[in-house]
């Protein structure tokens, strides 16, 4: 495997995951600094740092996609919220105030 393509591989992994480069390195045991040169395709990997990533991704993958989706979920849901905040700018007071108490009775039960 070229330097390079084990890099860029790296890379699209760890961003698809929502990882950054730390996570990664603390993850399969190397330096911080080293990732950010596998990932430029300065170095060539050695074999164990392919081994120590390969099972990662098998032991972890499972974990970074569910972390993925949950922010997707997140940035839905505040898209949802602003809207929601934005719409009762138009309301009177007394409304407001009910609106968002039942919307934070909702919240609090989810």
């Amino acid at each position: 495997m070229e330097a390079d393509s084990f890099g860029e591989r790296m890379k699209e992994y760890r961003k698809a995951h929502y990882m950054t480069q730390k996570q990664l390195a603390d993850m399969i045991g190397v330096s911080t600094n080293h990732i950010g040169t596998l990932e430029k395709g300065k170095k060539k990997p050695r074999a164990s740092t392919i081994a120590a990533f390969e099972d990662a991704i098998q032991k972890n993958d499972w974990v970074g996609s569910a972390q993925g989706k949950l922010k997707l979920i997140e940035a839905d849901r505040m898209a949802i919220y602003a809207q929601i905040w934005k719409g009762l700018k138009h309301l009177e007071p007394d409304k407001e105030r009910e609106v968002l108490e039942t919307f934070f009775r909702i919240i609090d039960w989810l």
